[in-house]
């Protein structure tokens, strides 16, 4: 035997710490339905079998455009991120060195912005009945209905990019502007419509402004199926088929190849109520980005700004005014607000998936 012995596992151990402090706080609370809340924190999910037919959203797309970063510790709802000016640029500085002489200084035009987290909650009650009832079928009442309030303010957190994305007057509109209008003949939809020289002049537009060219093409469904079929692109990509497959409308592949971008398509639909009409999320819009990563010099049109520590389960209570037996209420929160932190990055199509 070892006279070294295996050194305890810190995330097993806080793991069970969790669950023996959740368990005390909330008698009756077995392990296996406090495994099924967890599951709960995005980065790992719950799934049902068809047990029932109903709608089912498409991926999200808002926070690959504006990624989510953590901008306050738990807590604290105020995030605070930092802007720096063209001092990658700068060529005015004379850099030469004499003997014994000084050397100068890097200038930074450094700024700094604070904004407010807005905090998004919703409960998801179960009655007690509904449980008993679903637990024959092994079915944990609780874990549908914190998936569904979960995918309801997720998909709040998708409309809320995608109404500052598609807003015309957060772009910039100094020299040579960042926002098209996109419909009547020059839309995609047109038959005479010559997109592929529009993209790559907007592309040359969002370098000029950030010094990078954008990495991220996104599009509404509609506005990608016209661009796809539009009879230039169409033309571009006749050759890209095989005899097996030959090449028809231009797929999301074939779109990145063809203009050196991630071509992301935003298929989220929603209503304002229940039984209320569906419309597309991103509308009839496209756009170009710069997506940046984590380097503070980096330009990126916009991000997520989150604060540590959410989304939150908060611990389920037993409210006896709802159901013949009262309904456990579970609680999921997050705290979050989606920013433009730099509006030279992007370039805004408006309306450019409509017809002529």
């Amino acid at each position: 035997m070892s006279d070294n012995p295996k050194p305890a596992d810190e995330k097993l151990k806080d793991e069970i710490m969790s669950f023996a402090k959740f368990k005390a706080a909330r008698a009756g609370l077995t392990e296996e339905q406090f495994a099924n809340i967890a599951n709960f924190i995005p980065g790992t999910r719950a799934t049902f079998p068809g047990l029932a037919v109903g709608y089912a959203q498409q991926p999200l797309i808002g926070t690959q455009l504006m990624p989510e970063i953590v901008a306050a510790p738990d807590g604290l709802e105020l995030a605070s991120f930092v802007t720096f000016g063209k001092e990658s640029y700068l060529t005015g500085e004379n850099d030469v060195v004499q003997i014994n002489a000084g050397r100068k200084s890097a200038d930074y035009a450094v700024t700094w912005t604070t904004e407010q987290l807005d905090a998004h909650a919703m409960d998801a009650p179960v009655d007690i009945r509904l449980a008993r009832a679903l637990a024959t079928s092994n079915i944990d009442a609780s874990v549908e209905a914190l998936e569904l309030v979960r995918s309801q303010v997720e998909l709040s957190k998708e409309v809320a990019i995608a109404t500052l994305v598609r807003d015309a007057s957060k772009y910039d509109a100094t020299g040579t502007a960042s926002t098209v209008d996109g419909s009547g003949t020059t839309a995609w939809g047109n038959s005479g419509a010559t997109p592929i020289e529009t993209i790559l002049q907007a592309k040359e537009t969002v370098r000029s402004k950030c010094g990078m060219y954008p990495n991220t093409f996104w599009l509404s469904p509609v506005a990608f199926q016209y661009l796809r079929s539009n009879p230039e692109v169409q033309l571009s990509v006749r050759y890209a088929g095989s005899p097996s497959g030959p090449a028809a409308f231009a797929s999301q592949e074939g779109l990145s190849n063809l203009f050196g971008m991630n071509v992301i398509v935003g298929l989220a639909i929603s209503t304002t109520t229940p039984s209320g009409a569906l419309s597309d999320v991103w509308g009839t819009d496209a756009g170009l980005m710069v997506v940046g990563n984590n380097n503070l010099h980096t330009p990126k049109f916009g991000a997520t700004f989150t604060a540590a520590g959410s989304p939150k389960i908060m611990p389920p209570y037993l409210d006896r005014r709802f159901g013949a037996e009262g309904s456990m209420i579970y609680s999921y929160v997050d705290y979050y607000k989606p920013f433009i932190t730099f509006a030279k990055a992007g370039y805004l199509w408006t309306t450019v998936g409509a017809t002529s």
